[in-house]
């Protein structure tokens, strides 16, 4: 399977596409497509890689990944285990703004939503709830009724304030194939190994590149330098390792990837805004 750009299935040429996947773990190859994607995870968690953004995803969290932005979910390595009683089941909803050319898509309410995408979407509060609803119900319709009800996430999802936007600017960025297997590459090699000691020469001959001309291929498709997306990564393993009472601050510092401790606390509260212990505090409602 090709890594960038990767080829949404569509019959008979629809205009909207439903795709409901249950198994182990999700797809958590890095790619994109130029169909706009509607993301309901129904249940799972672990990492999203959208553009430039890094967070967490969990059961009943919706994302709209705009046209042609990087993406992937990759779930914890725990579900790459063999534990049965663990499901990833997603229900990914497809777009292509490009395909139809009818009034009805020229509308400006249509339009804006599809720009906005290009940012990436996470919904919160009654909107996650209210179009993880909507996605539901999705999936046991067929034809005009899955366009009419897909247009009305449009309308709801345009008058709502309950989005956050993942990426302070347009996250579309065409990637060939040979840049993006590049891309992956590296996305990969940090999700398994960012607990090490990761230098600028290896990471850069992951890519098969100078470690100069990595630096510019990296921050052209991410926005963001290398060491920025591995830093964000260990303090998001560092938020999950919070949760763990049994470890000390010190144990979490190493786990997560960062050897030494007073720089752990700054990049820490740079990305979070909160101080590891503070941060604790607040997961315990202190």
């Amino acid at each position: 399977m090709k890594v960038l750009p990767f080829k949404i299935p569509r019959n008979n040429g629809e205009l909207v596409v439903l795709q409901h996947d249950r198994g182990q773990y999700i797809y958590n190859t890095l790619h994109q497509h130029p169909e706009l994607q509607l993301t309901l995870v129904r249940e799972s968690y672990g990492t999203a890689v959208i553009g430039g953004h890094i967070g967490e995803f969990k059961a009943g969290d919706v994302f709209i990944i705009g046209s042609n932005i990087p993406h992937a979910f990759r779930n914890d390595d725990i579900f790459h285990q063999d534990d049965k009683n663990l499901v990833a089941d997603v229900v990914y909803i497809f777009m292509d703004e490009g395909l139809p050319k009818t009034e009805l898509l020229n509308l400006r309410k249509v339009r804006d939503f599809f720009i906005n995408a290009r940012k990436g979407i996470k919904l919160v509060g009654a909107a996650k709830e209210k179009i993880g609803r909507k996605i539901n119900e999705m999936i046991n319709l067929e034809g005009l009724d899955k366009v009419v009800s897909f247009l009305q996430i449009i309308n709801y999802v345009s008058q709502s304030s309950e989005l956050v936007f993942l990426n302070k600017e347009s996250a579309n960025i065409r990637v060939d194939e040979n840049d993006g297997k590049r891309l992956n590459d590296v996305v990969q090699f940090t999700f398994e190994n960012y607990d090490k000691k990761i230098s600028l020469e290896e990471i850069s001959n992951i890519a098969n590149m100078v470690p100069s001309a990595f630096c510019r291929f990296f921050k052209q498709r991410t926005r963001k330098t290398y060491f920025d997306f591995l830093n964000e990564i260990r303090v998001k393993t560092a938020c999950k390792l919070l949760l763990n009472k049994d470890l000390t601050m010190v144990e979490i510092c190493y786990k997560s990837g960062f050897n030494n401790l007073s720089y752990f606390n700054r990049k820490f509260k740079s990305i979070t805004s909160y101080s590891p212990l503070k941060y604790h505090k607040a997961l315990k409602g202190e």
